[in-house]
């Protein structure tokens, strides 16, 4: 476990991609400050100085108390939360997807039926 505590500080590791972790654990980081998914306003963790400092499966193993389980590296190395689509947006693009979905599907039997491969049903 990792308490942030409060204040603007920072911790910083060697890149640790190469290293075996133990795949049983999950590393807790407490008091982490900020939005998920972008720099964190206080406390911050970083793991070398790129997206390559951990592994997708240490990545995994992370957990960051009130986000939930899953991290990621920003460009710069900074381990934050997993950043989650809210669930209007992945509705939004769901809606968004069956109305394309749809239109092509109306222009493909259009097309076939100018063939006269298939009666028009418009």
């Amino acid at each position: 476990m990792i308490d942030l505590g409060s204040g603007a500080h920072w911790l910083e590791f060697a890149a640790s991609n190469a290293v075996s972790w133990n795949g049983s654990e999950t590393l807790t980081i407490n008091n982490w400050v900020g939005v998920a998914g972008g720099s964190g306003t206080q406390g911050q963790i970083y793991f070398g100085n790129s997206l390559s400092g951990l592994t997708s499966a240490q990545l995994a193993q992370i957990s960051f108390n009130g986000y939930g389980v899953g991290a990621m590296l920003l460009a710069n190395g900074e381990l934050v939360p997993f950043a989650i689509p809210e669930a209007r947006v992945i509705v939004a693009a769901l809606l968004i997807l069956a109305a394309l979905v749809w239109r092509e599907r109306q222009v493909l039997q259009r097309l076939l039926a100018k063939l006269r491969l298939l009666p028009c049903f418009t």
